[in-house]
């Protein structure tokens, strides 16, 4: 167990000589305690701690204090992380776009019911997805605790008010119609199988990959469309506007 006075004796004037007469100079002092407080304290200490509690020291040794509170930017990386859980669990574009509109389309709910969901619900997908919520925690916070240097780097890097991480490269304009579909009686370009062609169509409705419905050109079958994409105003392709397509 590392003594945390003799700790903080050695380390502080490293920090004041570097740091001496700068702004940060608070900041990397709190870094330093939660560092200090964390690894001086006993094994059954940790123990009794809650996760939430021994999260604290990681976060502010990270990032400091105020990007550690910052709530904008709590919600932003706990949302793209539970993206990221369901995601891998199955969860499509298509769904996850529906749950944002219905979610955003309801009263605002209560926060601290609201984490009691999460948790409930999480929970619940682990026992589905045969999975061990709590292990799978301790296990990634003693991992971080060995990232700090390359997470502080990318929090430097990651775009200024932006929501995303970092910087997104650019989308394609090619959609799978089993995550998405065109709005109905929307003429889109598309690409269809098991020809290999591409054709300009109308969407005419239906649900889901095998669902959707689209009048194509004369020849194909109605359901072998797999991607599509929007129009542009003025057709690449053929030269002609969107109002001068045919189908």
């Amino acid at each position: 167990m590392i003594d945390r006075t003799t700790a903080y004796d050695a380390l502080l004037p490293i920090l004041e000589k570097q740091y001496s007469g700068c702004d940060q100079m608070d900041d990397m002092i709190g870094r330093m305690n939660a560092v200090i407080d964390y690894f001086a304290a006993p094994a059954n200490q940790h123990q009794r701690r809650s996760f939430q509690q021994r999260v604290n020291p990681w976060m502010t040794a990270c990032f400091g204090v105020e990007i550690a509170t910052n709530t904008a930017e709590r919600n932003h990386r706990f949302l793209e992380e539970a993206l990221e859980l369901v995601q891998a669990c199955g969860c499509t574009t298509l769904e996850a776009h529906q749950l944002v509109e219905y979610v955003f389309g309801r009263p605002l709910g209560e926060k601290n019911q609201e984490v009691g969901g999460v948790m409930v619900t999480l929970a619940a997908l682990c026992l589905a997805q045969e999975l061990d919520m709590h292990s799978a925690g301790e296990t990634e916070l003693a991992r971080i605790w060995t990232k700090v240097d390359q997470i502080r780097a990318k929090q430097a890097a990651k775009p200024p008010h932006s929501p995303l991480p970092e910087v997104a490269a650019p989308a394609s304009p090619w959609v799978r119609v089993s995550e998405r579909l065109p709005a109905f009686g929307e003429v889109v370009f598309c690409f269809v199988r098991p020809a290999d062609t591409y054709h300009v169509v109308t969407f005419l409705g239906g649900e889901g990959e095998a669902g959707a419905k689209f009048r194509v050109s004369a020849g194909l079958c109605v359901g072998e469309v797999e991607y599509w994409m929007q129009i542009p105003p003025t057709n690449t392709l053929t030269g002609q506007t969107k109002g001068e397509q045919h189908v």
